[in-house]
């Protein structure tokens, strides 16, 4: 590929598939979007929360690349250990984070709070209504991010009084479902009806270990097609997985209804 192609990219490496690139005058680029504004980070980027290794060296490693790293709640496990976090993690980066509460464990939720209340850090709240904690929340004007799988709660919590909201697709990891749709039908969606800030949740198929963005010359590598065919595969068989099983549901609850009308007869 010739460089005289685009005045503002320069090729740092070339294979017979692969050419790597890197825009040198954009590398110091000033993002502005709502989601820096909101949370102070360099790019619009945030980390999601991990289960079991979600913890503040990730998140400051995340936040370290002027990314928003995320330290998850569950991982810190009692309050005590989350201020702990919260404070190792500000010493060992300069960059924002936030804390992730994922409202299915069984945690002291409430102190949780109190204690991202006392740290003053951004607050995501994931995998269940947040009701009780909003009104602390709101109280203390801490940033409050909710992360919904359908849109419609998305759209309550923006009601309620959330910053921002995450929308997580179909074909998205985490909690799943059978009313959730894939991401780009949730965000267009959700754009409609949200007036706060809507973060699509991305799943990444394949990595690359070189920085910048790629361009194919020669279309997808192999382990790319394969990776990519499996993915679309596997989301495929989930989507109607989950259909079916709406639809037992669904025959269940018609079958319970007769019964009822039955033995009111």
């Amino acid at each position: 590929m010739s460089g005289s192609l685009f005045n503002k990219v320069a090729v740092v490496c070339e294979q017979p598939s692969v050419c790597y690139t890197r825009y040198h005058e954009v590398q110091d680029m000033k993002w502005k979007t709502r989601i820096t504004d909101l949370l102070g980070c360099k790019y619009p980027i945030l980390q999601g929360a991990f289960a079991g290794f979600g913890n503040w060296e990730f998140a400051a490693s995340v936040a370290n690349t002027g990314a928003h790293g995320m330290i998850t709640a569950s991982v810190s496990g009692t309050p005590e250990k989350l201020k702990e976090d919260i404070r190792m993690c500000r010493e060992a980066t300069e960059g924002t984070f936030s804390v992730n509460f994922t409202l299915t464990h069984s945690i002291p939720w409430n102190e949780m709070l109190e204690i991202c209340i006392e740290e003053r850090v951004p607050l995501e709240t994931a995998a269940y209504k947040p009701d009780d904690l909003v009104p602390r929340i709101k109280e203390t004007g801490l940033t409050w991010i909710h992360k919904a799988a359908r849109v419609k709660d998305a759209i309550r919590a923006a009601k309620l009084g959330a910053d921002a909201v995450i929308i997580v697709g179909l074909e998205g990891t985490g909690f799943k479902s059978s009313e959730q749709l894939p991401t780009m039908i949730s965000l267009v969606w959700a754009l409609r009806e949200i007036d706060v800030p809507v973060i699509a949740l991305a799943i990444t198929l394949w990595r690359t270990q070189h920085p910048g963005p790629v361009i194919f010359e020669g279309g997808l590598i192999p382990a790319m097609v394969w990776t990519l065919l499996v993915s679309i595969t596997a989301f495929t068989a989930l989507y109607f997985l989950l259909f079916n099983y709406r639809v037992l549901i669904k025959r269940d609850e018609d079958e319970l209804n007769n019964l009822k009308a039955l033995l009111r007869r």
